[in-house]
């Protein structure tokens, strides 16, 4: 089962989602049943968003006329609720797993296009500012080098962000070494003032008090 035939972009490629049809067939289930469970159940479908009903044409052969189909197009969670609704098997259980697969790396791939628009948007943005400005000096080897360096970041992000809360950790702990250090100062300079022999008495005092 190939998680590339379960999964598709929306219409407006901004998500992904997969069809009644589609499910009826990794099941090998009749897609009219599949489509009428997902009409019984439209109402609670639509707790995670509209439900589509897509009528197509498709051709049967060579010579005959398009029939029509109606397929439900279903986003993540109601194809998950969906597939809840079936008897679970073996056929079913391998299947909710190759969808959680599918629509995982669906949403990867969008992620990666839209970080990639977003690099490209900004390398363009600054070819532009650097042809407008005499004042610029940046050339397309240092964008191409800053183009580079952003699509490392955005790909070792997580390891960039648990180095920046070990960092703010760090100068935590030097806020607190310098008022420590600051009070250290304030004392000595006090007991220069005082001077040693004054110190002696102090100290000769205490051990008689104690």
């Amino acid at each position: 089962m190939s998680n590339t035939s379960l999964v598709f972009l929306s219409e407006d490629q901004s998500f992904p989602v997969t069809t009644s049809e589609v499910i009826a067939t990794a099941l090998d289930k009749r897609a009219t049943d599949v489509l009428e469970l997902a009409k019984k159940y439209q109402e609670s479908l639509s707790k995670f968003g509209l439900v589509p009903f897509k009528t197509e044409q498709v051709k049967r052969g060579f010579g005959t006329a398009p029939q029509s189909k109606e397929v439900a197009i279903l986003n993540e969670q109601q194809a998950y609720f969906l597939v809840t609704l079936m008897r679970n098997s073996e056929k079913v259980i391998k299947f909710k797993l190759a969808l959680v697969k599918a629509f995982f790396e669906m949403r990867e791939q969008i992620q990666e296009k839209k970080t990639s628009q977003l690099l490209e948007q900004a390398y363009q943005r600054g070819l532009q500012e650097n042809r407008r400005s005499s004042s610029v000096t940046l050339n397309e080897d240092n964008l191409n080098c800053a183009l580079k360096t952003l699509t490392w970041l955005n790909s070792h992000r997580e390891n960039f962000r648990a180095c920046y809360d070990h960092i703010r950790e760090i100068l935590k702990h030097l806020e607190v070494l310098k008022e420590t250090l600051l009070l250290l100062g304030e004392n000595l300079e006090i007991s220069s003032r005082i001077g040693e022999n004054e110190l002696k008495k102090i100290l000769k005092q205490m051990k008689s008090v104690a």
